[in-house]
Order: structure tokens, then sequence, then C-alpha cells
């Protein structure tokens, strides 16, 4: 095989003093390998299952090129067949199955957003259809559904939203296939095609799609939250206010606070914490960090005055959509009425009381106690943008020690 001119997307190289031609459907290094082209007369567009320009030139030689210039039809005929790829189905379910450090709800969810992927790119039924779907083209065929959508809202912050969401989606059911899935696809003898394509044209597209959709978020000013730390506990709803300052208190996630239990939260070496491990929250990972003073004096204060222990083993009172309605939709709807941004309005309650354990210990202590794996997360999504919207503020809180609080 000699030396190849090689142009982006294209590599062009000489076999028995031809030349023949791989491409690349989707720009980009993950994209996979194709040999285009005729050969003897036939007509060849093949996908050779690599991303690597030279693994590619010689699959293409060995399985396609050489047998079809010997009129070895018969074996080029056998390398073009398909393997017959495990079900979409059957990788949800391998997928639900799997212990790959995510809970339970985080891959449920994901497998929902998968399903809701493909019939959106006209897929009616899912789980049925095989994994081979899997491709740049399924990816098109989604987000061009995506962008008809819209197109059809009245204005233009309501066709951002779509957008958001459209991509939130498929970044959602891409857990599914994430590496470490596939890795126990194949241990547990479950075939998968090279999803390189399907990922490469994720990439490419999900750039063009929110291309001017992206809402940048903008921390509340420090009066602003002080207006809402002193509102808060006025709140006439028990599930409102326990909501509210389970966030403040412990930096709980929203399902986490829809889940929070009485049995969670008791006192260790002088200190409350919030403990739960993973079985106990539903096999969504586990739950370890101290209280904030003083909000979880104030939260402590009412639950002890109103007896709100003994009504039963949650914190939030009511059904499981009760308690998530609060935890999702209630409290946001009050943060805004006082003036917070909307962008993800409830989660920022969480990222200011990450902002304020970074702010009277250091950025490593914020990591730990908003249980980030990365301590740059917590610097470029929590504790930088309130600095840079707030500098010169001092922080406000300490650990709650049970004398602090009254008692345990």
């Amino acid at each position: 095989m000699n030396p190849t001119e090689t142009t982006f997307g294209k590599v062009k190289f000489r076999v028995a003093g031809r030349e023949f031609t791989l491409r690349q459907r989707i720009a980009g290094k993950f994209a996979p390998w194709y040999l285009v082209g005729r050969i003897n007369g036939k007509r060849f567009n093949h996908a050779l299952g690599t991303n690597e320009a030279e693994t590619a030139k010689h699959v293409a030689r060995v399985k396609f090129i050489q047998p079809a210039l010997d009129q070895e039809w018969g074996l080029v005929a056998a390398n073009k067949k398909r393997k017959h790829w495990a079900t979409v189905g059957e990788l949800i379910a391998a997928w639900e199955s799997f212990d790959l450090g995510g809970g339970a709800r985080h891959r449920h969810a994901a497998a929902q957003a998968l399903r809701l992927v493909l019939r959106r790119a006209g897929v009616a039924e899912p789980d049925a259809a095989s994994a081979g779907i899997l491709t740049g083209d399924m990816v098109v065929d989604y987000f061009a559904s995506v962008m008809r959508l819209a197109e059809q809202q009245s204005t233009q912050k309501a066709a951002a939203r779509v957008k958001r969401s459209g991509a939130s989606m498929f970044n959602q059911a891409k857990s599914v296939l994430q590496p470490a899935a596939i890795y126990h696809y194949k241990k547990n003898e479950l075939p998968v095609p090279d999803l390189t394509e399907f990922l490469a044209a994720a990439r490419m597209l999900r750039k063009k799609v929110l291309k001017g959709a992206e809402v940048m978020y903008e921390p509340p000013n420090w009066p602003l939250i002080d207006a809402v730390v002193k509102a808060w506990p006025l709140l006439e709803n028990w599930n409102e206010f326990a909501a509210i300052g389970l966030e403040l208190a412990f930096g709980l996630r929203k399902s986490e606070v829809s889940q929070a239990r009485w049995d969670w939260f008791g006192v260790n070496n002088g200190a409350w914490r919030c403990s739960a491990d993973a079985d106990v929250k539903n096999q969504s990972g586990s739950l370890e960090v101290p209280a904030l003073n003083p909000f979880w004096a104030i939260f402590w204060e009412r639950a002890t005055a109103e007896g709100a222990q003994q009504r039963g083993p949650t914190v939030l009172q009511g059904s499981d959509t009760e308690r998530c309605s609060t935890a999702f939709r209630r409290v946001s709807a009050w943060l805004r009425g006082l003036g917070w941004a909307k962008q993800k309005t409830n989660h920022a309650l969480r990222a200011y009381a990450g902002a304020e354990v970074a702010l009277n210990f250091d950025n490593f202590q914020a990591q730990a106690w908003c249980r980030h794996d990365s301590a740059a997360t917590t610097e470029k999504y929590y504790t930088r943008q309130w600095r840079q919207a707030n500098s010169g503020r001092e922080g406000r809180v300490s650990w709650a020690r049970v004398s602090e609080v009254g008692g345990s």
C-alpha cells in the first residue's frame, strides 16, 4: 500500500496501482470511515467499523478491495453481511440492571429518554427495533424533529426552550450508550453496533441546534438572597418550607428532597449530619454531609415546634407525586415570585449553599459538601459565578453544632 493523500474527511490511497477513496460522512475525529466508489463495476459504500484512517485502509484492502480485484464476490458478500444486533429493548433491560454508579431512577430516566428520542426520530416501537438503527441518520432525524417543533413556537424564547429541552433529552439518552455500558453489554454477549457515527453526529448536531439557544446562568445578587432567606421562614406551607430548608441546610438535590426521611438526620461527633446509603436512597448514591447553620437551626426549630417529625417517615408530606411537585415546581414558582431568575431556579439554592461553604472554608470543602466528582465542577458551576457576581461579600455559615441548634 502506497503513501496516502489526505484531506479533511477524505483519504485517497493506492492498491495494485489503482486509486481508492475513503470518506467520513460526518466531519470529526470520532467519525467512522467508509469505502466509496467502484471496484470492477461494483459500487461500494460500506462502513469499515473504525475512525482510525490507517486501520480503515487496512480493513478496506483486506475485506473489500483485494477480494473485489480478484473477483471473489462471495468473500466480498460475506464481509458485507451485517450482524444481528441486540434489540434496543435488550440493551435497555441490561442497562437498567447494571450498577454503573448512578441510581435506579437515573437509569430508568435515561432508558425512557432513549425511547422518546427514537420515537421522535420515527421509530414506532423502539424496544423491538434493532440496535443497528443507532446511526448518524437516526440522530439527524431526531434533531430535525426538534427543529420543526421549535419553528412552530410563537416566540424565540419558546423556540430556544424547545431546542434546549431536545438537546438535554438526547444527552440523557446517550447514557445508555456510554462506554462502561457498552463494555457490560459485550460482556453479557449482547452484540452492539459501532456507535462512533451516532456519537459524532450527536456532537455536531447538538451544537448546531443549540446555537443561539443557550441561556447563561446569572446568580442572583446578595440583596435578593437576603430577601429569600428572610421570607423562607414565613412560608405557611410545610412542604415548601421544608424543601427550601433541606436545600439550604444540606445542599440536597431535588430528587433527594422529595425522598428525604427523618431518620436520615442525626448527630455525629456533636454536629448534625444528613446520612443515607445508596439502598436507603433508592439506589441513587450515598449521602453524608454536615448541616449548615443557621439554616438547619431555623428548620429544626420549626420542625420540633410543629411536631412535624411525627407526621410520617418522610420529611415532606403527601404522596410521591405531591412531594415531587413541591420540590420541582412549587418552590421554583415561589422563588420566581421573589424575582429569582428562571433558569434552574430550584437547583440554584443548592448552588448558593455550596458557595457559602466555599466562602467560609475552601473550594475543596465545597466540593465534598456538594458531592461533586471534581472540584472543577464546583468551581465552574457553583462558587466562581457567585463570587464574580458578589465580590467582596463574606460568607455567613458554619457547621451546625448541637449546642447551636438547641439539643438533639
